[in-house]
This record gives C-alpha cells, sequence and structure tokens, in this order.
C-alpha cells in the first residue's frame, strides 16, 4: 500500500550534554504523586467485518509445576527482588518494569522509582532509588514511567526518564541518559550525561508529557512522549551526536489518527517497534478492523500505511475489566487497546494489543475476557497475513509486550489475572498457547500498571530477558498495603538451555 501521509518535521535547538550524579548527600526520594489516571482510549467501530480463525486457549503455568509439551519455556535465571532498605522506593505503584541486557553481563532495570543494577547476567541485582543514582533536580522533579535500552550501535545504555512538569513555566520536561557499556561493569553511579528537554523544545510551551517510549536503529535512537491534548510527538537524535554529547532533536508535530479526540485517540499510548533494522516504526487503530502503521526511514521522510485486519471486540471500554480473588478489578486504569507491542522479523511485523471481551459482531466467536490479539504484517505490501489470540476463558490477558531472537521466535511479555487468580505478569513464546511465571501473587491492586518488558538476550542469541513482578500483600507499606515485588529473568526453550 502506498504511504498516504507524508509529514512536515522541525529540529530542537542543540542540547549539550552534561555529568550527572546522584541525590546531594542527606537529600531524600520524594514518593512521586501518578500525575493522572490513565485514560482509556477510544476506537472507533468499524463498517466492514473481516472474520478470521479463533487460536486455541492460552493458558498460565507456574515453571515450578508440570510442564506441557516436548521443548517447553524454562526460567534460566530468575532474580525478584526483596524489599529495599530505602523502603519509600516501593510505596508507590506500578513499578512499570522497564529494562534490557548486554553482554559483557550488566543488566539495567527501572520503574517508576527504582532502578535494578546486576553486573553478574542478573544472577544479583543492587536496588536504588532513581534519585540515588540522578540528581532530581531538573524542572518538577522526577515522575515515574521511564525506559531503559541496550544500544549496541554506540555500546551504551540509554535511559528515559519522565519529569513532572516545570513549576514556572509548566513546560513538560524529560531527560535522555546516556551511560557507556564500559564505565557500567564496576558502577550504576556517577557514569550517567544527560541531555534535559522542555515541551518549549518542540514547539508546545506549557504543554505536559507523559508516556515515553524509545527504540533504536544502528543510526538513531527514536523517542516519543503523549502530549498532553495534543496528540503524540515523535523524535529521532542521531547516535553519534548522543555518544560525542551535543545533539539536534528532529521532531514531528503532534500526531493522532483522530484529531478531534487526541487523548482518547489510539496514537495516545503507542510503542515503538523493536528490531526495526533501519527506520523508526509505530502503530495505532483507525477502528477495530484496520491499523495505520507510522514508517521513518532513517534516510527518508516519515509516511503511513494503512492495513485492514481481522475485526476484533471492541464494543464498550468498561468490557476491559478483570476481577481478581480479592473483588479488585486489576484493569480498572489501563489494560485498553493501544498497539503496546511491535517488533519486526525480517519482512514481517509483528503487533499486539488489548481487545476487550466479547464478539465482533453478533454471529462471531463471543470471546469471555479481555484478551490480546496478535497479528503479522507483511511490509513488501503492507498486508495482514495472519493473527492469533491470547485468550483464556477463566482469566483476562493485557499489556503484552514482543521481541524476538536470533532464531527467530517471537517472545511474549503479558499480564493476566481473573476470578481464580490475582494479577500476575508472564513470558512465553508465541504458537506455544502456554505462558509461564514463578511466583503468584497473592493480592492485586486497581492499578496493575502500563507495561512489562521482553528484550532479547545478548549472552545467548537463542534465549530472552524478561522485566516483570507480582503483587505481595505487605500492610507496611503506606498507603498501598502490598509490595509490587519486581524481577528480571531470562528464558528459552529447554533445548536451548544447558
Amino acid at each position: 500500500m502506498e504511504k498516504n501521509h507524508v509529514f512536515r518535521t522541525s529540529f530542537t535547538s542543540e542540547k549539550k550534554a552534561r555529568l550527572i550524579h546522584g541525590a546531594p548527600h542527606g537529600a531524600t526520594h520524594q514518593p512521586r504523586i501518578r500525575k493522572e489516571a490513565k485514560t482509556r482510549i477510544q476506537v472507533p467501530q468499524s463498517k466492514e467485518t473481516i472474520k478470521g480463525p479463533v487460536s486455541q486457549q492460552t493458558k498460565s503455568g507456574n515453571v515450578k509445576g508440570p510442564r506441557d509439551g516436548d521443548d517447553p519455556v524454562v526460567f534460566v535465571t530468575y532474580t525478584p527482588q526483596d524489599r529495599p532498605k530505602n523502603t519509600s522506593i516501593v510505596d508507590n505503584y506500578p513499578p512499570d518494569p522497564s529494562g534490557d541486557d548486554s553482554e559483557p553481563g550488566v543488566i539495567l532495570q527501572t520503574g517508576n522509582d527504582y532502578i535494578r543494577y546486576s553486573n553478574d547476567n542478573g544472577l544479583t541485582f543492587v536496588m536504588l532509588a532513581n534519585t540515588d543514582v540522578i540528581d532530581n533536580r531538573f524542572a518538577g522533579g522526577e515522575n515515574g514511567d521511564q525506559v531503559m535500552l541496550f544500544v549496541p550501535a554506540i555500546n551504551c545504555f540509554v535511559w528515559y526518564l519522565q519529569y513532572v512538569a516545570d513549576p514556572a513555566s509548566k513546560d513538560g520536561a524529560f531527560r535522555i541518559a546516556l551511560a557507556k557499556l564500559s564505565d557500567l561493569t564496576g558502577k550504576v553511579k556517577d557514569v550517567w550525561n544527560v541531555f534535559d528537554f522542555h515541551s518549549s523544545d518542540f514547539g508546545l510551551p506549557g504543554i505536559d508529557f507523559d508516556y515515553p517510549d524509545i527504540a533504536a536503529t544502528g543510526s538513531f535512537l527514536y523517542a516519543s512522549t503523549g502530549a498532553e491534548g495534543k496528540g503524540r510527538i515523535f523524535v529521532r537524535f542521531p547516535l553519534k551526536d548522543l555518544f560525542a554529547g551535543s545533539v539536534k532533536g528532529e521532531y514531528t508535530p503532534p500526531l493522532s489518527i483522530d484529531s478531534t479526540n487526541v487523548d482518547t485517540d489510539s496514537l495516545r499510548f503507542a510503542h515503538f517497534c523493536q528490531g526495526a533494522g533501519d527506520r523508526g516504526i509505530w502503530a495505532g487503530h483507525i477502528d477495530n478492523s484496520k491499523l495505520r502503521i507510522y514508517e521513518w526511514p532513517d534516510s527518508g521522510a516519515l509516511g503511513t500505511h494503512d492495513v485492514s485486519t481481522v475485526t476484533w471486540p471492541n464494543p464498550d471500554p468498561t468490557d476491559y475489566s478483570s476481577v481478581c480473588k480479592n473483588s479488585v478489578d486489576w484493569l480498572s486504569e489501563g489494560g485498553d487497546a493501544e498497539v503496546s507491542a511491535l517488533v519486526r522479523r525480517s519482512d514481517e511485523l509483528w503487533l499486539a494489543w488489548t481487545a476487550s471481551r466479547g464478539a465482533a459482531t453478533p454471529s462471531s466467536f463471543k470471546y469471555p475476557q479481555p484478551h490480546v490479539r496478535v497479528a503479522t504484517v507483511r511490509m513488501s505490501d503492507w498486508t495482514e497475513t495472519a493473527e492469533m489470540q491470547v485468550w483464556n476463558p477463566d482469566y483476562a490477558f493485557a499489556f503484552p509486550d514482543l521481541n524476538v531472537n536470533h532464531r527467530g521466535d517471537v517472545a511474549i511479555a503479558v499480564a493476566f489475572g481473573g476470578p481464580k487468580d490475582f494479577a500476575d505478569a508472564a513470558f512465553g513464546i508465541l504458537g506455544d498457547f502456554v505462558v509461564w511465571y514463578e511466583n503468584a501473587s497473592n493480592t492485586a491492586l486497581t492499578r496493575w500498571g502500563d507495561y512489562v518488558t521482553v528484550r532479547p538476550c545478548r549472552r545467548n542469541a537463542n534465549w530472552f530477558v524478561g522485566f516483570g513482578y507480582y503483587t505481595l500483600r505487605d500492610i507496611t507499606v503506606f498507603n498501598v498495603g502490598a509490595y509490587q515485588r519486581p524481577y528480571c529473568v531470562m528464558f528459552a526453550r529447554k533445548s536451548d538451555t544447558p
């Protein structure tokens, strides 16, 4: 399909990197204030109906229990986090785990208030407050929503940190931090160079930012964030300039598919495609039978492709609810239909999102719980080639993330929960129709989170690294009554493990 839109881009002023340290001696971590309850996106109803096959049910399996299949997924390492000495960094939720792996063995994992650091391939971790590592004196202070990514092209970790709007200018703000892998092998503090950005840098004075994502090619770091009341902006930074310490950002105007309802538009919370090669890619829903895929080649202009998909259930926002054993709806503030997972495998894009319970049409299969849709799109002619569903009659699935290994296996990270289960995270390989977890949650909260993360393992090309969490009752945690315990897991098929 030909590109049907071309967008003009602009450039920020040049930014200089500066080495930044942790909070001054004696400073205390200030618990963040969640600046928004996530507004559900609204996907229009399609006027056409495209039917497709229904996949077999997906089970959740505990890796400590019986296994199914000839070559199941196994957890090579699994490292949950004990409560840290600084308990203020677990007094707020959700933890929204993001992280990445590198060779020779440095793993970094972030959440809304913490960073976990390992330099022994994930066997042990140190957990610190973000502000112990990066001084919080910027804009209105650090405020959750972060993404951590290893960029092989420059052998660096890149950390996107979101900040509260500047109290004086009301500008939204974010920080791009970069650390060389060679510096991280021995420590996580005093190694980060930062570039600071305000919404005015993107022609949006007084506009707040939220819900970021980043991805990298061989030439660029791509970054995006929601711009309150405007849509979503997309930025790219030359990697060679970031590494050298001086960079300009090339950015789009705020984008949305439905320009009349930008804060509930499906592009509002869009994620990047990982492993996209030589371009930035992201997507949103035109309606529940059509995707709009955005493609920004490293050496070309940003354009779009509209792709028809199998029609999926989208009757009412309340049909995304899922009530756990303690009568808590763990999807009351999230779990809706943004395209949260994209990965490229050769000429294929794999995209995933959460769909509601119910049926797409009166004659279609009726899904008993919210579930995840996975579509594959051929990039040579921008046509959907297959679709599967991650579903089960007893529990809901939500917040998918995808990635691919050297062999071409596509892994999924996903959250699940329902009447017989408390909300939890699980990992697996698509096509097995089973996802795996180790420790089970024993309570649920109304805001489970916004994402979990899966990345390719750098130590073994056929392994994956996942970043998730589970929830434990803990009456000592102020205002929450629970501790959401983050973890890192390396996983692979049994035949690929020692």
